[in-house]
Order: structure tokens, then sequence, then C-alpha cells
């Protein structure tokens, strides 16, 4: 199978979801854990496009037992393939945070572990928007 880079994609569903993600400027991944790195899911919706996020900045909200810090990773690392721009910062939200808040366990105000999120998620979100000014900029220097 070739990225669409280099052979159009047939599948319309996939033509569809290229010719979304190519809307876009920059991107927020809300990332799960899964077995040390992000979801299948998330992975093939990665795949199915190539060139539109190419030379595009992302950050991500991750959870899980370790705020989802070997996701992002793992994320970033696949980013760098795709020729996206990662924010330095990200937004953990650790197994305690999210048990803490849940109706079933900690039933706690979001409140109490907003402080934590609050700093992580204005200084991801900084970087998000000075890195889709730049990338915007050196593109429309290219063109």
């Amino acid at each position: 199978m070739a990225s669409n880079l280099w052979m159009p994609s047939q599948n319309p569903e996939a033509v569809r979801w290229q010719q979304t993600i190519g809307r876009f400027d920059g991107y927020i991944f809300v990332v799960a854990e899964y077995n040390h790195s992000i979801t299948g899911a998330l992975k093939n919706a990665l795949d199915q496009a190539y060139k539109e996020w190419n030379r595009k900045p992302f950050t991500a909200i991750g959870y899980g037992g370790t705020g989802a810090v070997r996701a992002i990773e793992h994320l970033r690392q696949i980013g760098v393939e795709l020729q996206m721009v990662s924010t330095h910062a990200a937004v953990h939200i650790a197994g305690g945070d999210f048990v803490a808040v849940h109706p079933a366990f900690g039933n706690k105000p979001i409140e109490e572990i907003e402080a934590n999120l609050l700093q992580s998620t204005a200084t991801a979100l900084d970087e998000l928007v000075w890195w889709a000014k730049a990338t915007m900029a050196a593109k429309a220097a290219d063109a």
C-alpha cells in the first residue's frame, strides 16, 4: 500500500477524509494510551492521509495511567514521518485525575484537577497557534 503522496487513494471515504484534513492549518489530537501507544483508530486515521498532514503543527491532550506520555511520544514520532511539527507542550490527564472526577469513583468537581491542567493547556495552545502562523507564513512565501 502506498500513501496518497505517491498514488491517489481509490476509496471514497479516504479521499473525503484527506479533503477534510487538508482544510485545516493545525490539529489538536485527543489521545488515549492503549498498550503504551496510540489507539489503532488514531493510527489508521493518520495513515489514511499523508500530504494533507505535511508541514502542519499539532498538539495533544492525552489521558491514561501516566497521562498518555508514551502515546503522545509515539504520536510525535509518527508526526515526524508525516512531516508535521509537534508542540513541545502537551496536556496530560493522569489516571488518578480521571478517577477523581469520574462519577462512579471520586465524583469530585473538575475544578480540583483543573488547576493542574490549565497552565499546560494554555502553553500547548499558544505553541500550536505560533507554529500554525509560522508554517502558514512559510507556505505562503513558497507559493
